[in-house]
């Protein structure tokens, strides 16, 4: 069925994904198919608190019209079902196969019931396009005695023939790799770290190849999330980029010998992103999404009669920046189909303490889409700042003397969170043109700057009724910067 909700229903996002009731958390089993996007998620079908882990299931032809469909794994009197991923079986590896189609096959970590719940890695398939599920009747396929074994992300790897497994051993602040010919039986690799972040939980782990910008080549990227234990309730999202020969990852490093490591998102609102699999040739891209919350205040966000939502699904490269890999993201270009323009993108005159009010016509939610470009960075701070009649504020930030962007959300509903309240920030070059790409919806804000190359990702949880957006500055030059203020 497609889902639809009243249009001033209290921070329904407007273009991004959300379950008509209930809890969601990560993202799981995306999948290209048969002409669709597969989005799976970490599910609780019994209420809008975490637990009952199961997957939830919604598609999409464009990545922005999500259709939700039926419960698609539920959990069982053995397993709750956590995070995993999702591949096509085209040459019927499995045996899972019926003759007609290549089966989809999922690989999830089932999580025991129970004081001294175990995790391992279990099979589900279906023929149907992922409306229905079989559980394997073997389950589980892998299972090496941990409570913490957890979130596999399975690719084919055509160099070596097999199928690769990254699985996270979360509390070792490791990553292992496995491979397999059938999907069934799996043989250990090698293993990442323990290294950078320890002492932290890690999860979610996804490797992939990326194009690197304007140099023909590739890398290979590895990604997991990070619980750190210093800092509670922060979650961070690493990037290594390196190389991958089919049976190990090799980190790019400095010449000590220290990888490189990234941070992809800096908001506290972007965690267990994955990558879909399977996307066409003919399509190229690598796409990701994450899951737009916080396991430290996710049960207290107040909606209903949901509770979590995704993020704009994010096209992915390499650009070389100061000699090193770094991660870009990009929005995914079929949100410009939703464009209707409310600031025409012109070049903008804005004197020293001046500032340029917009207001959006009435009756219409908080969702918009600003380009901005500062000609000179270092001679200019800005803020942008969101408000409502309500007397709530969000503020967007240039601090040109220190090179730093950021997110201020402490003028809204969960001001009182500490975690919640903290600002979002990420040192930027501090020279040259600026560019940031605001993408502003009911209940979240996501900032791509120079081009993808530094993301940050939030929710703000602000009434959107007579919203209106101030752009004010401070140096006193003449030639400020071009605007284009688009709503979604």
């Amino acid at each position: 069925m497609m889902t639809e909700f009243p249009m001033r229903e209290a921070f329904r996002p407007s273009f991004h994904f959300t379950p008509q009731r209930n809890w969601m958390n990560d993202p799981n089993g995306l999948v290209w198919f048969a002409g669709e996007y597969h989005l799976f998620y970490q599910y609780n079908p019994d209420g809008d608190q975490w637990g009952h882990m199961s997957w939830g299931h919604a598609v999409s032809r464009d990545l922005v019209a999500w259709t939700e469909l039926p419960l698609a794994i539920p959990e069982d009197e053995r397993h709750w079902i956590f995070s995993g991923s999702i591949v096509v079986d085209w040459a019927n590896t499995s045996g899972f196969g019926d003759g007609a189609a290549p089966p989809l096959v999922a690989l999830y970590t089932g999580a025991e019931r129970g004081d001294d719940a175990m995790q391992s890695q279990c099979i589900a398939y279906s023929h149907d396009r992922g409306r229905s599920w079989t559980k394997y009747g073997g389950n589980p396929v892998l299972d090496v005695g941990l409570g913490d074994f957890r979130d596999p992300k399975v690719f084919w790897h055509a160099a070596s023939g097999r199928w690769i497994m990254v699985v996270a051993m979360s509390l070792a602040s490791r990553i292992a790799l496995y491979g397999s010919d059938n999907l069934r039986q799996w043989q250990h690799l090698s293993d990442i770290g323990p290294a950078g972040p320890t002492g932290s939980v890690w999860e979610c782990p996804d490797l992939f190849e990326l194009p690197v910008e304007g140099e023909g080549g590739t890398r290979w990227v590895l990604k997991f999330d990070v619980m750190r234990s210093d800092e509670p309730g922060i979650a961070v999202p690493v990037v290594l980029t390196g190389s991958f020969d089919g049976t190990a990852f090799a980190p790019d490093a400095d010449a000590g010998g220290i990888p490189h490591w990234q941070r992809a998102d800096h908001g506290h609102d972007f965690y267990a992103a994955i990558s879909w699999s399977d996307i066409p040739a003919s399509d190229g891209r690598r796409v990701w999404i994450g899951w737009m919350s916080n396991h430290h205040y996710a049960a207290a966000v107040p909606t209903s009669p949901w509770r979590g939502a995704m993020t704009i699904p994010r096209a992915l490269s390499l650009r070389r920046i100061d000699d090193v890999y770094r991660l870009v993201q990009q929005p995914v270009a079929e949100l410009q189909a939703r464009r209707r323009t409310l600031h025409e993108p012109r070049a903008i005159t804005l004197p020293a303490t001046q500032t340029l009010r917009l207001v959006a016509p009435t009756d219409l939610p908080l969702a918009c889409e600003f380009h901005v470009r500062v000609h000179e960075r270092s001679v200019a701070s800005f803020t942008i700042g969101l408000d409502n009649r309500h007397g709530h504020h969000l503020e967007i930030g240039w601090d040109c003397t220190n090179a730093r962007l950021r997110i201020d959300r402490s003028a809204g509903l969960m001001a009182g969170n500490s975690v919640f309240a903290a600002p979002c920030s990420a040192s930027l070059a501090a020279a040259g043109p600026l560019t940031l790409q605001i993408f502003v919806d009911r209940g979240s804000i996501e900032i791509f700057a120079d081009d993808g190359a530094t993301v940050i990702t939030a929710q703000h949880l602000m009434p959107d009724d007579g919203w209106s957006a101030t752009i004010a500055r401070r140096e006193n030059t003449q030639d400020f910067a071009e605007l284009g203020v688009w709503l979604l």
